[in-house]
C-alpha cells in the first residue's frame, strides 16, 4: 500500500473514529460504575446517626473525661458519647442526639 495523501487521510478518519467510539464507550459506563461503587459504599458502611434520633443505650459509650475528647464539660441537659464510631451529644433523658462533633478512632476513657 502506497503512502499517498488519500490514504493518509482516510487512516487519519479511521483512527479519529476509533478514538472517539471508545471515549464515548467510556463515558456511557462511568456513570454505572460510579453509582455502584456509591452503593457497596453504603452498604458496607454503618448506619450513621443522626439529630434528633433517639439512640440505644447499648450501643453507646457514655463518655466520662470529655478531655480526652478534647471538649470541655457538656452543657446542662447533654451529655457526651461514642456511637457508631462518632462522638456525639445527646440528651441523657430522652436519648436524642443533640449534635454530631466528629469521628473518633477509639474510645479513649
Amino acid at each position: 500500500m502506497r503512502r499517498s495523501p488519500r490514504n493518509i487521510s482516510i487512516a487519519l478518519a479511521v483512527i479519529s473514529i476509533t478514538i472517539a467510539t471508545a471515549g464515548v464507550a467510556q463515558q456511557s459506563s462511568a456513570p454505572l460504575s460510579a453509582q455502584t461503587a456509591m452503593q457497596d459504599v453504603a452498604v458496607n458502611q454503618p448506619e450513621r446517626p443522626q439529630v434528633g434520633e433517639r439512640i440505644s443505650p447499648e450501643n453507646l459509650h457514655r463518655i466520662s473525661r470529655p478531655g480526652l475528647y478534647g471538649i470541655s464539660k457538656s452543657p446542662d441537659g447533654s451529655d457526651y458519647g461514642v456511637l457508631e464510631g462518632r462522638l456525639i451529644r445527646y440528651d441523657p433523658h430522652t436519648m436524642q442526639v443533640q449534635s454530631i462533633i466528629r469521628e473518633v478512632d477509639q474510645i479513649l476513657d
